[in-house]
């Protein structure tokens, strides 16, 4: 009897915490946001990242991490992506842009489509810039 007795007292408090807990927090679709009493101040979670936007917690991205050279160019074609990650954009004509060394470790910040970032030239410098 003694132990049942501490486990209904033990789930008396878990039930308790569980129901605070609810009651504070103002759910949104993507994440929960800590409570205030119209829930239109959020706090998000920040166990993935998030960053409250709207009343809402949105997974926050990593700024373009890429490097551009800025190697001399004429055409777009004069300028290729390089790096064990194709995070780096140079000139393949410039005879003083030579292929750079990297590691070759991945992050997604290096992913120049998911930024929508492409490797160009751009007033005759290879460079990364923005499609959209």
């Amino acid at each position: 009897m003694h132990y049942r007795h501490k486990f209904r007292i033990l789930l008396f408090i878990f039930i308790i915490l569980f129901v605070l807990f609810v009651k504070f927090t103002c759910y949104g679709q993507n994440g929960f946001l800590s409570w205030n009493e119209q829930c239109d101040e959020c706090r998000c979670n920040n166990l993935f990242s998030y960053a409250c936007e709207e009343k809402d917690c949105i997974l926050k991205q990593e700024a373009f991490c890429g490097t551009s050279t800025s190697g001399s160019c004429q055409t777009q074609n004069d300028c290729v992506t390089d790096g064990c990650s194709g995070q780096i954009c140079r000139s393949i004509t410039d005879p003083s842009d030579i292929p750079t060394p990297t590691t070759c470790e991945y992050r997604d910040c290096y992913n120049n489509e998911l930024y929508n970032m492409v490797c160009g030239c751009i007033e005759n410098k290879c460079q990364w810039t923005s499609l959209g």
